[in-house]
């Protein structure tokens, strides 16, 4: 998979941390576990090659995954 290729559940995922969702709300929220979430973050990160949720945003946010006007 190249960089930057992420399913529709990992972009789920970004755009709920970019609303600043924690990691319990975003499992309620798409009824999941918690333990999904983390595992869903740790392989966005490995795929984006970022280390950190501030760098997973930026990223987000250049490749327009997210915008200042989501709501």
């Amino acid at each position: 998979m190249k960089r930057g290729t992420l399913t529709s559940r990992e972009k789920e995922i970004v755009l709920l941390c970019a609303k600043g969702k924690r990691a319990v709300e975003i499992a309620d929220c798409l009824d999941i576990s918690m333990r999904t979430v983390e595992a869903h973050k740790t392989n966005i990160f490995k795929k984006i090659h970022v280390h950190n949720m501030a760098e997973m945003l930026r990223y987000a946010y250049k490749n327009r995954l997210i915008s200042f006007n989501d709501d």
